[in-house]
């Protein structure tokens, strides 16, 4: 079986990795001295504040331009504990991401990851609040090279990827970021994103057990539901749609995903003094600023992509919940469009 670490289920985080690098590196930079609730995660929210704040101290002290692929080089499955055993033992590299992608909230995420798959085309798709400098770039980084793990479980690992795609310009160690991946790499996009060669998307994984992957999957969802439970079902509701990624889950597949019948999860949601309807118009208000703060998506690709079936619905959507059209917000300076959410209640 594949090495594993972190018998109790407990994940790592990368901050882990980071501070060995900043020990070898000669910098003071003690475990002892970090709170471990962002060294070892399981069924528990990382304060994301705080983990960025730290690893942005120590990116910047470092100065290293390819740290995110030094830290990410030394990562393995271990790291992952009980979640890295549920991927190992999937049936096939598109469940073992599925697996991944489920799971990873309730073990030391600090951003929204998604994934697609139709059969042929399997791509992971991150998002970071971090839009920007040393830290971006160390994150990115970090999360596409720790994917590079998963060569080891299929036959062909030297073509896991067929392409990728980061948000920031090219880097200066960009030779060494293309050799680590063995695939063209886009620079400047907007959004990180992963495509996977689609003929090995289906091929069985080295260690592929099922008994092994049930069990594992088991106590991943025990850890999610225990993530629940340590914050308001509207919150826990509203995160699971802002995660969704390409098409917002329905009331029955969050009620299955936190072991609940979706007549429950309604009635729950109403004496919260929430519901499914008001929670999704409010994450697709939410991602509806983030897109239009970019400045670079068409309205028309933005309403497609909240699940609005035409513009005018989306314009009438934005305007009744804002007071303003999508094009005024996006011609308001950043200050304004702060302003303007915090008086729409988000």
């Amino acid at each position: 079986m594949h090495k594993l670490s972190a018998t109790n289920g407990m994940a790592k985080t990368s901050l882990n990795r980071l501070l060995a690098i900043a020990s070898d590196q000669g910098l003071s930079a003690d475990k002892d001295s970090v709170d471990s609730r962002l060294l070892q995660i399981k069924g528990e929210r990382i304060d994301t504040g705080l983990y960025l704040s730290v690893v942005e101290e120590i990116v910047n002290l470092l100065n290293i331009p390819d740290l995110g692929m030094r830290s990410g080089q030394n990562f393995n499955m271990g790291d992952l504990g009980v979640l890295g055993h549920a991927i190992i033992s999937s049936e096939d590299l598109a469940a073992a991401v599925k697996t991944y992608v489920d799971y990873r909230q309730a073990f030391g995420s600090v951003f929204n990851v998604h994934h697609f798959y139709d059969g042929r085309e399997l791509k992971i798709t991150a998002d970071l609040n971090v839009t920007h400098g040393a830290l971006q770039r160390f994150l990115i980084e970090n999360w596409l090279t720790t994917l590079t793990a998963l060569s080891d479980l299929v036959k062909d690992g030297e073509s896991l990827f067929s392409a990728i795609e980061v948000p920031y310009p090219e880097p200066q160690h960009s030779e060494e970021f293309h050799r680590q991946f063995n695939c063209p790499i886009a620079y400047g996009r907007e959004h990180t994103r992963v495509v996977f060669n689609g003929e090995i998307g289906r091929d069985s994984l080295k260690y592929s057990c099922k008994v092994v992957n049930d069990f594992c999957k088991s106590e991943c969802m025990r850890a999610l539901q225990n993530l629940g439970a340590s914050q308001s079902l509207v919150h826990t509701v509203r995160t699971l749609l802002m995660n969704s990624g390409e098409g917002f889950m329905c009331p029955a597949d969050i009620g299955r995903r936190l072991n609940m019948s979706e007549r429950s999860l309604r009635r729950h949601l109403a004496l919260s003094g929430s519901s499914y309807n008001k929670l999704l118009l409010e994450v697709r208000m939410d991602l509806a600023c983030q897109y239009l703060s970019t400045g670079n998506r068409s309205i028309k690709d933005i309403a497609y992509s909240l699940g609005y079936g035409d513009v005018v619905s989306y314009h009438r959507a934005f305007k009744s919940y804002y007071g303003i059209t999508p094009k005024q917000f996006s011609e308001l300076d950043p200050v304004s469009r702060v302003d303007i959410a915090k008086r729409a209640g988000l």
